[in-house]
């Protein structure tokens, strides 16, 4: 399994500068075409942002609930903000991903737990986006995307994992969406839920600290990813899926600086050797990890 991570430092401005960049991006995206509902879970989100932005010395003993809160708010904002900013030019010209935007945001703010049609949407805009900023040109079809890798299309079933005990039926799922396809597959699957990073915020008093978080909550997804991999080519009709791609996203404060940080993650399993399309599919899922990041908030 591969991990690729950007510097684990990037100042991203303000609580106010987050959501006014945030804004900026839902006008291009509503001026394109997409729906947006007032007092829906964006709503809320920047509600959030913005009330932590009032408060005075609003790092100071933030905790609980109240972080958690808070964190999620700015992890959601950024994944939507980053599918926004790679996707907008796709959304102009394409029903399919207006519409993809729409569903992610309706609805209310709902547990991570619960089933939430808008925070799957979520997750595929994020893939897409991911696919986008490694050079291709992502397509809503059929399986959830399709992209051009070379001389090959590969079909991505991007699967919002909420629970361990559930990763069987959404992989088996997924494989059976892919091998629906002629094309050579991706899984994605997101385990922020399934490893409850939604609801803990790592606490750490030095760089070193985080780092060891990190390669802590690297290891765990990493494994499950390794599974996944091994039990998918050993299934019937598995060397159709080419590869598996875990994410996650977890949050952490600083005690030191008071400082936040949120790490969005990927990690990807090994290509396959012996297919054809190895050397381009390697280059471009390494491009497609590439865009992991981590962002903190002085």
């Amino acid at each position: 399994m591969q991990d690729h991570r950007e510097p684990a430092n990037i100042k991203v401005g303000s609580l106010d500068e987050r959501a006014a960049a945030f804004e900026v991006s839902l006008g291009t995206l509503t001026g394109a075409g997409v729906r947006f509902v007032a007092r829906s879970r964006i709503d809320a989100y920047l509600r959030t942002l913005r009330d932590q932005a009032t408060t005075p010395n609003p790092d100071a003993g933030l905790r609980g609930a109240a972080a958690i809160q808070l964190l999620n708010a700015i992890g959601e904002l950024d994944e939507l903000g980053f599918a926004a900013a790679q996707l907008s030019e796709l959304v102009a010209i394409d029903e399919a991903w207006r519409g993809k935007f729409s569903h992610a945001f309706t609805g209310a703010v709902r547990s991570f737990a619960q089933h939430d049609p808008a925070r799957d949407a979520q997750f595929e805009l994020l893939a897409a986006a991911n696919c986008r900023a490694a050079g291709g040109r992502p397509r809503h079809e059929e399986p959830d995307i399709l992209v051009d890798v070379g001389i090959k299309t590969l079909a991505i079933a991007a699967k919002r994992i909420r629970s361990i005990k559930r990763l069987e039926e959404h992989v088996r799922k997924a494989r059976s969406q892919i091998l629906g396809t002629a094309h050579g597959g991706l899984i994605a699957l997101d385990l922020t839920r399934a490893f409850r990073l939604d609801s803990t915020v790592f606490l750490a008093t030095s760089l070193e600290q985080l780092n060891a978080i990190r390669n802590s909550v690297f290891s765990r997804v990493e494994r499950v990813g390794g599974d996944v991999q091994r039990w998918i080519l050993a299934s019937p009709g598995g060397e159709q899926v080419k590869v598996v791609a875990t994410y996650c996203r977890w949050m952490a404060v600083d005690r030191t600086t008071q400082s936040t940080a949120i790490t969005r993650q990927w990690i990807a399993g090994p290509i396959p050797a012996f297919s054809y399309t190895a050397r381009p599919l390697k280059r471009f899922v390494m491009r497609l990890m590439g865009s992991t990041s981590s962002s903190n908030r002085g």
